[in-house]
């Protein structure tokens, strides 16, 4: 019996993967507790695929306003750390390119742009190391990146400039160092 199984402990990937591998043990039964009003995006949908979780709602009987009020805070106003976690979980869905289009704008905001750099700017940099063929190819990684908000665009009064919208130790940390 696990209580709480959304704790920060268990959340973790290696965590989730060890709980999955006990559930798949024969005569082995896991009966789990969750109190997070985002429960169902905590888990890899793939991982919990494997769980065979069957699901049962248990009243509280307190009012759904008694039991959020504390954690709506930080659900619509996430912090520097949980907004890193989740750098961490896009960047590893991402394609080789998305990534070295992403250190790529990352290296050159941390040492010579702290503003953001201009759209042809960017695809410059990017075509010079090769990294882009064309201009189609770089608008469709860069949307990705964009929907991600692993890159925002400012606007600026001469023209948009792209950036990452993370802290320098933040980039540092996670999009320049491998995980």
């Amino acid at each position: 019996m696990i209580n709480k199984i959304d704790g920060p402990a268990l959340r973790k990937p290696q965590s989730q993967r060890l709980l999955c591998q006990l559930s798949r043990i024969e005569n082995l039964h896991i009966i789990a507790s969750i109190d997070h009003l985002m429960e169902k995006t905590l888990w890899d949908p793939q991982l919990e695929a494997r769980f065979r979780w069957r699901r049962v709602h248990v009243r509280t009987d307190e009012h759904y306003d008694m039991e959020t009020h504390c954690d709506m805070a930080s659900f619509l106003q996430p912090t520097t750390n949980q907004r890193a976690k989740g750098i961490v979980h896009v960047l590893k869905s991402l394609t080789v390119n998305h990534r070295e289009l992403l250190e790529t704008l990352a290296e050159t905001i941390l040492d010579d742009s702290p503003n953001g750099l201009s759209f042809q700017s960017f695809y410059d940099e990017c075509y010079d190391s090769m990294l882009v063929s064309n201009d189609s190819q770089f608008r469709e990684l860069l949307g990705e990146l964009i929907d991600h908000n692993l890159v925002k665009i400012k606007k600026d009064s001469a023209e948009d400039l792209y950036t990452i919208p993370y802290p320098p130790e933040v980039i540092r940390k996670h999009i320049l160092t491998e995980e």
